[in-house]
């Protein structure tokens, strides 16, 4: 798809915001039309769309405050995009497995996927909150139907460089709205947050804008480290540049992160791994201890009171967690009350923050202790099994992989999931879908897919052996 018809269709979007306002339901309608056809006739194309718009939240667009179907509960218009993406991906899924080879089959981490979200779904008979748990169930299925449709439909290194290229370009867009926005809306609760400038694109919140510009810097930082051009160092440098502006704990820690296993997994041998991984370590750990020191800003974000005002010792007591901790002592004592093996049901979560005075976090702040709570240990462990099986075969991949473009996938793949799980301890990144989970499971998909390609170690990765 040519690369003015993707900034065609990001200027409709633009538009959309108007239109829905006179007419949203028959907006919708027609916007849903749209997006069946193009993901029937051309389901490659609506892989780059998704990944290529992922940036723009479509609520921000059309209004934060416009509820549709307020009868059967309200929903934001991304919640009615996310009902017809989830359906018409696995749609594409169904009618791509049905022209496959026999001898290609599902990734083994995917297919117990499959487990946990239909351990999910039973939950969802249980639940104290069926709409919160529909919504839930629907994020989880989404960034999983990403992977397998782009391990379907990806089939040539041509399709995948082509694949990146829309990704990037996206990002490159966000990049200049959000300098549009900074520079001409001039409104300062858009960036103060908590008394402190945190740099958002305008689409977004700016922890959720730092996990989709991780996303993007992982691609961009692992390319040019593994020399498949000098243009990549400008584009990380782009990306990186508004992680540390967007002030995000974990974005932040993430981003020293991705850097240290790039490094780490570049190294051809044990001795030169453990040899940089001791180097980044010092380097990384002095760098972030001087930072902290010295700029006040960052301080603010990571504690109550800025470190001049007490002792070394005070640091773990003064950690600025938002109340985290309060909310998770509430839920995990809420959850010993009830079932500890299959969880209180999907979605449960949500009127437990409600009933319990916490109705401004809006979630948990912490995956794995949302789904304990839900799913209970089954289904946490079922989400654990699932990414430690993911990243295991990564690595395998990346070991044994002669193909160079197959090994810096995989690279990209492991890293970003590894950042998945990180986020997941202070954040909810199962909500964002289209920001930063889609682009983390297209990368294993891409993992996956050119594995099929070059026949490396397909007998692993396909095939789950």
């Amino acid at each position: 798809m040519p690369l003015f018809i993707q900034v065609g269709f990001v200027l409709f979007l633009l538009a959309l915001g108007v239109v829905i306002s006179i007419q949203p339901l028959l907006t919708l309608g027609f916007l849903f039309i749209g997006i069946a056809i193009i993901g029937l006739s051309a389901p490659r194309k609506l892989l780059q769309l998704l990944l290529f718009v992922g940036g723009i939240s479509v609520n921000v667009l059309v209004g934060e405050d416009v509820i549709l179907l307020q009868e059967l509960g309200g929903f934001q218009v991304s919640g009615l995009l996310l009902g017809i993406m989830v359906p018409l991906l696995g749609f594409i899924t169904l009618v791509k497995f049905m022209k496959l080879d026999n001898k290609i089959k599902v990734p083994s981490a995917l297919r117990i996927y499959v487990l946990f979200v239909t351990f999910a779904a039973i939950s969802l008979l249980y639940t104290t909150d069926l709409n919160s748990g529909i919504r839930l169930l629907f994020k989880l299925l989404y960034p999983f139907l990403v992977a397998l449709v782009t391990v379907l439909i990806i089939q040539s290194r041509e399709e995948r460089l082509w694949l990146e290229k829309y990704l990037i370009a996206g990002g490159l867009l966000v990049s200049v709205l959000g300098l549009l926005n900074f520079t001409g809306r001039g409104e300062a609760e858009l960036y103060l947050r908590g008394g402190a400038f945190r740099y958002t694109s305008g689409f977004a919140h700016p922890s959720v804008f730092s996990f989709y510009m991780l996303a993007l810097f992982a691609l961009v930082y692992i390319k040019w480290r593994y020399n498949q051009g000098r243009g990549y160092l400008w584009l990380a440098i782009i990306f990186g540049a508004q992680i540390f502006l967007s002030m995000t704990r974990i974005g932040l820690i993430s981003f020293l992160l991705i850097v240290f296993l790039t490094e780490f997994l570049r190294q051809p041998n044990l001795a030169r791994r453990l040899f940089t991984s001791f180097l980044l370590a010092v380097l990384l750990i002095g760098a972030s201890i001087y930072s902290l020191m010295e700029f006040e800003p960052l301080q603010s974000r990571f504690f109550y009171r800025p470190l001049s005002d007490r002792s070394l010792e005070e640091y773990l007591e003064y950690i600025n967690d938002q109340g985290r901790r309060q909310i998770w002592s509430a839920a995990f004592n809420q959850y010993l009350q009830g079932n500890l093996i299959f969880g209180q049901g999907l979605g449960s979560s949500t009127g437990f923050l409600r009933s319990s005075g916490f109705e401004k976090a809006g979630v948990m702040h912490n995956e794995y202790l949302r789904l304990l709570y839900e799913t209970g240990i089954v289904g946490l462990t079922l989400f654990l099994f699932v990414n430690l099986i993911l990243m295991g075969n990564l690595i395998k991949l990346i070991k044994a992989s002669a193909n160079g473009d197959v090994r810096v996938t995989a690279v990209v793949a492991f890293t970003t999931l590894v950042i998945y799980m990180v986020v997941a301890i202070t954040d909810n990144p199962l909500d964002y879908y289209m920001m930063f989970a889609q682009y983390v499971f297209a990368y294993v998909g891409l993992s996956y897919s050119l594995t099929r390609e070059t026949k490396d170690l397909t007998s692993l990765s396909l095939s789950g052996a």
